[in-house]
């Protein structure tokens, strides 16, 4: 389990470090950028869920209905999308 607010805090500091190679625990190497891209995925997530919540959708909708195309070609997007929305509402509705 993740706490998203500090999740959201810790890449905001990340994003403000002069790096080049992001070396993740749990992921490929990556760059600067991809720290910028992975919080607008994020943040991204978390607005469709708040809209979602807005509209009366239980999860199960939410997962049906949400869509983030920007994303879609991201590997293991299709394993972690629906799982993600869940993880966002939990966290939203705590």
């Amino acid at each position: 389990a993740y706490h998203y607010p500090a999740w959201l805090e810790s890449l905001q500091k990340l994003e403000q470090m002069d790096f080049d190679i992001l070396l993740p625990g749990h992921d490929q190497i990556g760059t600067h950028a991809d720290v910028r891209l992975f919080r607008h995925y994020l943040e991204d997530l978390e607005t469709a869920v708040r809209q979602s919540i807005a509209a009366g959708q239980s999860v199960v909708q939410m997962q049906e209905t949400i869509e983030l195309e920007e994303y879609r070609d991201w590997a293991k997007f299709n394993e972690w999308f629906k799982p993600n929305i869940k993880g966002m509402h939990r966290q939203i509705s705590q």
